[in-house]
């Protein structure tokens, strides 16, 4: 006690002596002298002070300890170390004291920059725009309460009021500057921009349509694959009524869209263009692959009413997130596809990369969609560059290979084996056989076993569905009917008959929930879609397609791949779930889709969607492994040719119908047809057997031996040109006139100039001419032409007359044209533009993102376009409204 009493007087004694000096120190000081490293700092970063206090006889003052304070705490602020904080550009005064003596330095704050906006606006001569300026922080922040004044260069041109509106007075471009108010004359912080006033344009715009635009109430039309999790929760994607695709999720007997295509993210900066695989787990966060309009691919996390968060490039399976909160996905590095492992804790793991060799195996070449169980384990399918495929399992810490191609199975060795999957509970399971043979092979917990080595008496399975404890789901089949069935415990069960013949016609998906039932996915006897659930004897229907939905779903037409000619008055475009609409005045009237019923019947799929110059368009339509091509003329749907046991061509039967489809204005339309091998064929309007215009594995004029038909056209004389590869050449063009075919253009071939052609892309026609995209191996990429048996540049970009210097192509040299000569193109450099390209040289800008549109629209890319016969641009874009943005489409009217 005595020793604690002691150390607290002479700790008292010391603080009280530490007192005085510095109560001393603060009477000895005469003078004050504050010190910086430098005397500006930007605001929003801070800059450290010191202070120092001197005698009468200029000695430095030991103990001094200044009190801090800013004359101008509004411009920057200091605490009570000495260190400054910029807040808004101006000047500032900090003082160091201490007893009544004190110092002061004076600092500037200055911006990182100011920033005027829009930038670099161009008008038509009588328009006005309001320009903005801004003083950004070091952050990049906008900072308020500052004033500008505003002064331009050549007010005969452009003239501009003490509030920044700009006003277009003639022709000609000036610059306007924007300088902060009321700064000291060595403050001068400025921005300029460029102002260019054009004549006005020679087209009028207006909007067709929005992804704003709403449908509600939509049905739904078919429904995808489905993504469960260990409880009764599924996400799937469905196609809809409107033309649209959803983003669906189901729990206990509710049915909720969480997003559409056209649909714009937030998140993503772009519209919604496709909606993939999706994943679920049983707190209902939803992991969903989307392809957004200009922003490429993007992996969506939907969790509650949280904002949707993305990551770039990214791919999932169906089974890719689990209750924990962690995630496996595959994603793009700008090398290869790697494999990362996100835990809930938000950190990234690579499990591994393409480019490295994995112990025991080597150089991956590819794997599919791996799978996550609640516990995080994952199972990758591993193909290798050279040797057999094999299945690794990451247990959170390292990968294991557990299986290759040969090896022995509790005793028993394989010769093959089917992919291999894994449960929620992290059992992994596949079919393997060999030597007359198949087994279930079952990995739990790091033994092998094999559960079942015959299936229902000598039925033959198609393989594993979903495993879940002792039950295994799987397809098989006898000699006279095909079935699901569920093996638990050794014995087998018959869940549910499907065929031509059964209330079920197929059965694409079949998974076990948590209690034991089995939800399968498929198609009823009259094609309709339908998920049902099976338990004990009973089957009960969860969902089916043409169930209305009383939600808002957005307009979903393909923004960025616009068919190439149309017609003014009734436009067609693909929508995002493959179908086929008119746009009209109110919105898009579907004339085909999934789920619909054609003259064939029901339509699973629709693909190939072309379009004439005159707004006719054609398809393909598959259904229950069958294909057919339908056109559409006129306004009437009709069936062109069908691989359902009609003949097709010369009496002959084809065993599939597909592309490249193509048509003209004459109702001519040119599609594929297999029939041992693919040929490419041509009907006419009329006519009821279509005529073999080329052949496959056959000799193709010049020499070589066609491979692969990739596009065609078909003029309006009934030319047909096609796109091939050879035996000898990497891709050219043939044409088919009056049953005789030559090749018109080749990789490898010389212009007149002694260029040599590198590639080409992109075959249309127009009126009696063939077009194609080509590259050279010097030069830029250019639009030729081939006409009265020769090809001419028809667009060059950097040639380009219209006003502005374009660099490139924009959207990979996307063009349009018409019966007319006319064309139209997207050009890139100062901005970006929609050009109309006639046929006497001339060129017109449509469209640009450095000028409002005539209806007042600002845009701010430009996604596609397309050339109508009366000469009518139809072109997407992205334009803000307000803080969001979304994506439109407009036609633009030539002044007539």
């Amino acid at each position: 006690m005595r020793t604690t009493t002691s150390m607290s007087i002479w700790l008292s004694r010391c603080f009280s002596a530490w007192l005085t000096f510095a109560a001393l120190a603060a009477l000895n000081a005469q003078t004050v002298e504050v010190w910086a490293p430098r005397t500006y700092l930007l605001a929003g970063r801070s800059l450290t002070l010191t202070a120092r206090a001197f005698n009468g006889g200029g000695a430095t003052v030991r103990g001094f300890t200044p009190e801090w304070r800013s004359m101008n705490p509004e411009i920057a602020d200091v605490d009570s170390a000495g260190i400054v904080l910029g807040l808004l550009p101006g000047v500032a005064e900090i003082e160091a004291g201490q007893g009544g003596i004190v110092g002061r330095l004076r600092l500037l704050v200055y911006p990182a920059g100011v920033a005027i906006k829009p930038e670099s606006p161009t008008l038509s001569i009588g328009e006005s725009v309001a320009l903005t300026a801004n003083a950004l922080d070091a952050d990049g922040n906008a900072l308020a309460g500052l004033r500008f004044t505003w002064s331009s260069s050549a007010s005969n041109v452009v003239s501009i009021s003490e509030e920044g509106t700009v006003k277009t007075e003639a022709l000609g471009s000036t610059n306007i500057t924007a300088t902060l108010a009321g700064m000291p004359p060595e403050y001068d912080f400025s921005a300029q921009v460029l102002v260019t006033v054009r004549a006005r344009p020679d087209y009028t715009v207006k909007r067709l349509l929005s992804s704003d635009t709403m449908t509600r109430p939509v049905t739904v039309k078919t429904i995808g694959a489905i993504g469960y999790s260990g409880g009764e929760r599924m996400v799937f994607s469905a196609t809809l009524s409107n033309g649209g695709l959803a983003l669906m999720s189901y729990y206990r007997g509710r049915t909720d869209l969480l997003a559409s295509t056209g649909q714009w993210l937030d998140a993503a900066g772009s519209g919604i263009r496709w909606i993939g695989t999706a994943s679920v787990n049983e707190k209902g966060d939803v992991l969903a692959g989307l392809s957004t309009v200009n922003r490429g691919d993007r992996l969506a996390l939907f969790r509650d009413s949280q904002p949707v968060s993305m990551i770039e490039n990214a791919y999932i399976g169906l089974i890719s997130t689990n209750d924990r909160g962690d995630q496996v996905y595959r994603q793009w590095n700008g090398t290869n596809t790697s494999l990362y492992f996100k835990g809930a804790d938000g950190a990234v793991k690579t499990l591994f990369d393409p480019s490295v060799d994995l112990p025991g195996f080597g150089r991956v070449n590819n794997f599919p969609d791996p799978y996550l169980s609640t516990s995080g384990q994952v199972l990758i399918n591993a193909y290798p560059l050279n040797g057999n495929r094999s299945v690794f399992v990451w247990d959170g810490t390292a990968l294991k290979k557990i299986y290759t191609t040969g090896e022995t199975i509790a005793g028993t060795s394989g010769l093959w084996f089917d992919e291999a999957r894994q449960s929620l509970d992290g059992d992994v399971y596949f079919r393997f056989g060999g030597n007359g043979f198949w087994a279930l092979a079952k990995w739990s917990k790091g033994v092998w076993s094999i559960p079942s080595r015959y299936v229902d008496g000598g039925a033959w399975s198609d393989g594993a569905l979903d495993y879940r404890g002792d039950s295994v789901l799987l397809f098989g089949n006898t000699n006279t009917e095909r079935f699901l069935m569920r093996i638990k415990n050794g014995a087998t069960e018959r869940l549910l008959k499907y065929g031509p013949a059964e209330d079920w016609r197929s059965i694409d998906q079949a998974f076990i929930w948590s209690d034991g039932s089995v939800v399968v996915r498929g198609a009823t006897k009259d094609s309709t879609s339908r998920v049902a659930r099976i338990s004990g004897s009973s089957v009960t229907t969860l969902l089916d397609g043409g169930a209305s939905l009383d939600v808002a779903a957005a307009t979903a037409i393909v923004w960025d791949d616009v068919p190439k000619g149309n017609s003014a008055l009734a436009p067609v475009f693909a929508t995002a779930s493959r179908g086929l609409a008119r746009v009209r005045a109110n919105g898009i009237e579907m004339v085909a889709g999934p789920g619909d019923t054609l003259a064939d019947g029901p339509a699973s799929y629709l693909s190939g969607v072309n379009s004439s110059r005159n707004g006719d368009a054609a398809f393909v339509a598959e259904r229950n492994g069958r294909t057919s091509v339908h056109a559409f003329r006129n306004g009437v749907l009709t069936k062109v040719a069908d691989s359902n046991g009609e003949t097709v061509a010369g009496g002959r039967k084809a065993t599939w119908i597909g592309g490249p489809i193509a048509l003209n204005n004459k109702g001519q339309v040119v599609f594929g047809g297999h029939f041992g091998i693919w040929e490419l064929l041509s009907l006419s309007p009329g006519a009821k057997d279509a005529q073999t215009v080329f052949r496959q594995n056959t000799l193709a004029p010049e020499g070589g031996i066609f491979t692969n038909f990739e596009a065609a056209a078909v003029d309006e004389s009934g030319r047909i040109a096609v796109m091939a590869r050879t035996s000898t050449v990497s891709r050219a063009i043939y044409i088919s006139e009056n049953g005789q075919g030559k090749r018109i253009l080749a990789v490898g071939d010389k212009d007149s100039q002694g260029r040599i052609l590198r590639d080409m892309w992109r075959l249309q026609a127009a009126g009696d001419r063939f077009q194609a995209r080509v590259s050279y191996t010097t030069g830029p990429v250019e639009v030729a032409e081939y006409s009265g048996g020769a090809w001419r540049t028809l667009v060059v970009p950097e040639q380009s007359p219209a006003g502005p210097v374009f660099n490139y192509m924009v959207n990979d040299g996307r063009y349009s044209s018409n019966t007319a000569g006319d064309t139209v193109y997207g050009g890139g450099g100062d901005g970006q533009y929609v050009v109309l390209r006639r046929k006497d040289g001339r060129e017109t800008i449509v469209a640009t993102t450095r000028e409002r549109l005539s209806n007042g629209d600002w845009i701010t890319s430009i996604i596609d376009w397309s050339l109508s016969e009366q000469g009518d641009v139809f072109f997407t874009a992205t334009s803000p409204d307000g803080l969001k943005d979304r994506t439109l489409l407009y036609q633009a009217t030539p002044a007539r």
